[in-house]
């Protein structure tokens, strides 16, 4: 679950859920600016010992982002590309720290989802988007507590 495009995929996929009450060319503006933090962040940070605490922030921001979502008129205005430059940030870390150019690759796309969730808000079927966001905060919480809890032999102990 901590590993390859899921968590990348995920994260972006929360953006675009949050993205689909706000205006076209507001969402577009966002999907570039995504794009743009997540290659700059790929390519300029450093990758030493950032892999848990990069996996950490990634999956709270998930969650965050999935919940704007529920926002009755969604997010508008500055929150856009605040929230775009965080996803974007997060998934350049991640993706360099566990050295993935192919998992950056194939995740950006799933930002695109905020056109079918913009279609599904407008033809009542908004519950959908709503279960969406609600199975990626899950989903993060999960995976966040899963990766502070220690599990034996994954680390070395004071047996070896």
């Amino acid at each position: 679950m901590n590993a390859g495009f899921l968590p990348l995929a995920l994260l972006c996929t929360a953006l675009a859920l949050a993205l689909a009450k706000t205006p076209l060319k507001l969402s577009a503006l966002a999907i570039v600016l995504l794009v743009f933090t997540a290659l700059l962040s790929f390519a300029v940070i450093p990758s030493a010992h950032w892999e848990t605490p990069a996996m950490l922030g990634l999956w709270v921001s998930a969650a965050i982002t999935a919940l704007l979502a529920y926002l009755p008129r969604g997010i508008k205005g500055i929150w856009v590309l605040l929230a775009s430059v965080n996803a974007g940030l997060w998934v350049g870390v991640v993706a360099h720290s566990a050295g993935g150019e192919i998992g950056i690759a194939s995740a950006l796309p799933f930002a695109l989802l905020f056109l079918p969730a913009t279609w599904l808000l407008e033809s009542q079927f908004g519950a959908a988007v709503k279960i969406a966001a609600s199975w990626i905060v899950a989903v993060s919480i999960l995976a966040f507590t899963v990766a502070l809890t220690p599990v034996p032999g994954y680390a070395p102990d004071h047996m070896e």
